[in-house]
């Protein structure tokens, strides 16, 4: 029975190992079929990216993933579809490190931006990225942690700290070059740059501090103050009155500086620097503007030395501007489908601006461009003859359709920029449809002897300006950042949505002539270039005194007291002149 047992437990066991060799080829088998099914979907998936529209970004991704992971503190410009272009870390103005890839967060255009401006010689210098690393540090010290409501009602600061509100004034062109120029007064004079909330700005821009917000808090009543604060040109006005009585001057909790096309003479002598020494003492300014009021900024000597420092180009708004100003991501994701579709692939690349300060459609003023497009030779001249193919296309509210045409066109001797085979996409930039359209008929009906392919992009035509409703202007700051990757541009003098443009862009814009002036005639010459490619000052100050310095510090002929700044060329104002005539 023992035995009978055991033969039968080995017959047991004998039966047991008899089956594993059964289950491991069994495993063996799924194993091979699940490797056989995986590598079969891989192959399909890798087809269907193949075929896919946007392959080529999912590649460029992909690369720059890896590329990232090599590298992480350039910046990959294969990430805008620009292979081989890299932003080393010395000239970018947010470092990009393993610890902070804003790439995989928020804010695409901190980063990517840089990679469409056109390539120039404009490079951020050590010194001024150290003023920017402190500032940063500076800013963060001074808001977080702090109760700015209770702080502005008793006009106190902190130790070592002083505070300066931008408030909006005008349209978004006005704003942001007023706003760049808040920004470098508050680098020069240590002040933390606060944003009031009203502007909207902070729908539209990305936060420019990486550990400090610079919009007003909920609460802070900064427009109450603004209202019943003194203005500095009255503050200026007492200050020089009690120093002829021997008196000293006490300086106020809050102080309202107003540069703009209705300031009074007295205002103007913030540029002096008697008075920039008694802003000193208030802990609290309100920046209010519709200028760009740094070309001024050069009138007071310790301003400056600062500016050529940091600038020795003096590319002060590209370099200032570049740094605060990112729009935020959805609106970047409009600017990137608008450039990928119709700009990325261009051989050249023309914008054009045009503001009509009425909301009527003038036939004058697309004769005023084609006659700027084909003098300065940015465009061709075309013979009227039979046409090729046109079409216009409309648009909905969140994709702008542009009006497009294939054409031809003479390669003509004197249009030197104008190649044979050329692939041109034209950005124009206008509140009315009418002008992209009239642009794209007159080569539509022309008939010449070398192809060419010319794009007319019209990315919003919004028939009149709605400043403060979100949407327009949305639309308005990605048609400034459109129009800033444009190789060449021709600009309307006077307005400041081109100046944001071309000063992001630096480059010096082709100017029309005597805009608007004549309702018939189109002058000649219809355009020139300019001799500045940052924003004007407007209402500058011109022949004022500074009666709190000695009269060697008087301002007289703007344009000629400093070799910084020039007169603008076809347009009001003086500039800081770059050194280009």
């Amino acid at each position: 029975m023992a035995a009978s047992k055991g033969g039968g437990g080995g017959g047991g066991g004998g039966g047991k190992a008899a089956s594993k060799p059964t289950v491991h080829i069994w495993l063996v088998i799924a194993c091979l079929g699940l490797l056989a099914w995986f590598l079969l979907a891989l192959g399909f998936f890798a087809d269907v990216v193949r075929r896919s529209p946007y392959s080529s970004a999912i590649t460029q991704h992909l690369q720059t993933k890896t590329w990232r992971r090599a590298n992480p503190a350039e910046i990959d410009c294969g990430v805008v579809g620009i292979e081989g272009k890299f932003i080393p870390k010395d000239q970018q103005y947010h470092p990009l490190t393993e610890k902070g890839n804003h790439l995989e967060k928020s804010c695409r255009s901190r980063y990517e931006q840089h990679c469409l401006w056109k390539a120039s010689d404009f490079r951020p210098t050590p010194e001024f990225l150290g003023v920017l690393r402190s500032y940063e540090k500076y800013h963060s010290r001074c808001v977080k942690g702090h109760d700015l409501q209770t702080l502005l009602a008793q006009g106190s600061a902190p130790k070592d700290c002083q505070y300066l509100i931008w408030n909006n004034l005008d349209g978004k062109g006005n704003q942001l070059v007023s706003l760049v120029s808040a920004f470098v007064y508050a680098l020069l004079t240590q002040r933390v740059l606060l944003i009031t909330r009203e502007a909207q700005l902070q729908h539209l821009l990305c936060e420019p501090f990486p550990s400090s917000s610079w919009v007003v808090p909920d609460g802070v009543p900064h427009a109450r103050h603004r209202a019943k604060e003194e203005r500095h040109g009255s503050f200026y006005a007492r200050a020089l009155n009690e120093t002829v009585q021997g008196r000293p001057v006490e300086a106020p909790k809050h102080l309202v500086s107003f540069l703009s096309n209705l300031q009074k003479p007295d205002d103007l002598r913030f540029f002096c620097p008697g008075e920039q020494k008694l802003v000193e003492k208030v802990p609290w300014v309100f920046f209010w503007s519709n200028q760009y009021s740094v070309p001024g900024l050069y009138f007071v000597p310790s301003f400056r030395a600062k500016l050529n420092a940091w600038f020795p180009g003096r590319a002060v708004f590209l370099h200032a501007g570049r740094y605060l100003l990112s729009p935020r991501d959805e609106i970047w994701l409009r600017v990137m489908r608008i450039y990928r579709a119709y700009m990325a692939s261009a051989d050249r690349r023309v914008g054009i601006q045009i503001r009509a300060w009425s909301n009527e459609y003038k036939p004058i003023i697309t004769r005023h461009i084609l006659s700027c497009a084909w003098f300065s030779g940015l465009l061709p001249n075309v013979s009227s003859a039979t046409g090729t193919n046109s079409s216009s296309s409309s648009q909905d509210d969140d994709v702008d359709i542009p009006v497009h045409v294939d054409v031809a066109y003479e390669d003509a001797e004197d249009f030197s920029a104008a190649g044979a085979g050329e692939r041109v996409s034209v950005v124009l930039t206008s509140l009315r449809r009418e002008y992209a359209e009239g642009v794209a008929e007159a080569f539509a009906e022309g008939r010449t002897e070398a192809r060419q392919t010319v794009t007319v992009l019209s990315p919003s035509a919004e028939g009149e300006q709605r400043t403060g409703r979100l949407s327009h202007e949305r639309k308005a700051i990605s048609d400034m950042w459109l129009l800033s990757f444009a190789d060449e541009m021709i600009s309307t003098p006077r307005s400041t949505f081109g100046y944001v443009a071309h000063g992001l862009a630096g480059i010096r814009p082709i100017v029309f002539n005597r805009y608007g002036l004549d309702p018939d005639n189109v002058p000649d010459p219809p355009c020139l270039r300019t001799n500045l490619p940052g924003p004007c000052f407007i209402d500058h100050p011109h022949q004022m005194p500074c009666p709190l310095d000695g009269p060697e510090f008087d301002i007289g002929d703007s344009a000629t007291a400093l070799p910084e700044v020039r007169h603008c060329l076809l347009q009001w104002g003086v500039g800081v002149f770059e050194g280009v005539d």
